[in-house]
């Protein structure tokens, strides 16, 4: 998603999204693999009386080691988070095999967004009942948070919600939420910026447990095919990756819904700052949001004139 330009900006920000996106899933990835090693996988069983044993008895230089890989290991792979949240959106590349998912992926995601603008309808003969009215306004608020126009869907459950959530300042005023956001994230205020990096620490932290999860059930799969009663470990942690996943798109229809906020609280600091003078109404708004759009996204010129504040006067 290109709305999360800016978030991860800030030195500030380096220490606590490493310890919360980067230590915690490394930490529980780095102990199953060692429990499952100490407990004999995979020559043998998995025996936990070895696993005690070795718990009982740790040897520190190997508890040293193990710290130090889990820190580099998160250094390394803190600034791919933003790849890892593009490929669980679904921009998977080019190659054939790539596009031959990508299509079919879509085409299911089009035919869930086609279910909830179904479900908006109403044939009945007058006002629909309370039950009726409720499923409409359930259908209408889904397809607007989780789904963007059917032209711009993306394979991924993730990729929409992000999409959607790029779509409705468009919608909204006319800005393009993709070229404006770099823009307007400078001018909000701390306690926004806060609200954000919270929302953004959500999603990042419950899509790399999904990335652990799934990769710890390729983990197990190595370590225990050969001892078949301990392979529902990782058919665990396939179901924990899942839930992690549908974690993460609820943090993103969160993180959305705050970026909204941003764009509705805090749209007008634009126009000072590009030097524009502010619109007088919501049609007045949309047109001049559409040109500033244009010209930023690609150097389309502009009608409008800048409007300078008056100079100092002297002394």
């Amino acid at each position: 998603m290109k709305l999360d330009g800016l978030i991860d900006s800030g030195l500030k920000e380096v220490g606590p999204r490493l310890s919360l996106i980067g230590l915690l899933p490394n930490l529980a990835l780095f102990g199953l693999i060692a429990s499952l090693l100490a407990s004999g996988a995979p020559q043998a069983a998995p025996d936990l009386g070895k696993l005690w044993a070795s718990a009982k008895n740790p040897d520190g230089g190997e508890a040293l080691l193990l710290v130090a890989a889990l820190l580099a290991l998160a250094l390394v792979l803190h600034p791919l988070q933003l790849s890892l949240v593009r490929l669980l959106e679904g921009y998977w590349g080019n190659a054939p095999g790539a596009r031959d998912l990508a299509r079919l992926a879509t085409a299911r995601q089009a035919r869930r967004r086609d279910a909830l603008v179904k479900a908006l309808g109403y044939e009945g003969a007058g006002q629909p009942d309370a039950p009726t009215r409720q499923r409409m306004q359930a259908s209408a608020a889904a397809l607007m948070q989780r789904y963007p126009s059917a032209d711009r869907l993306m394979p991924t459950a993730l990729g929409n919600v992000l999409r959607a959530a790029e779509d409705r300042p468009q919608r909204a005023y006319g800005l393009d939420g993709v070229v404006i956001w770099p823009r307007l994230f400078p001018l909000l205020p701390e306690s926004m910026r806060s609200l954000l990096g919270d929302a953004r620490n959500q999603m990042d932290v419950t899509l790399r447990f999904a990335a652990v999860f799934f990769l710890a059930a390729l983990v197990c799969g190595a370590l225990l095919w050969r001892h078949p009663p301990w392979l529902g470990l990782a058919l665990i942690s396939l179901v924990l990756a899942r839930l992690s996943y549908r974690a993460g798109v609820q943090a993103a229809i969160a993180y959305g819904n705050v970026v909204e906020v941003a764009f509705d609280l805090y749209r007008f600091s634009l126009y000072p700052a590009l030097h524009l003078a502010l619109p007088n109404d919501l049609d007045s708004e949309r047109k001049l949001n559409a040109e500033v759009s244009a010209f930023l996204r690609q150097r389309v010129m502009p009608s409008y004139a800048y409007t300078h504040p008056p100079p100092p006067k002297p002394g």
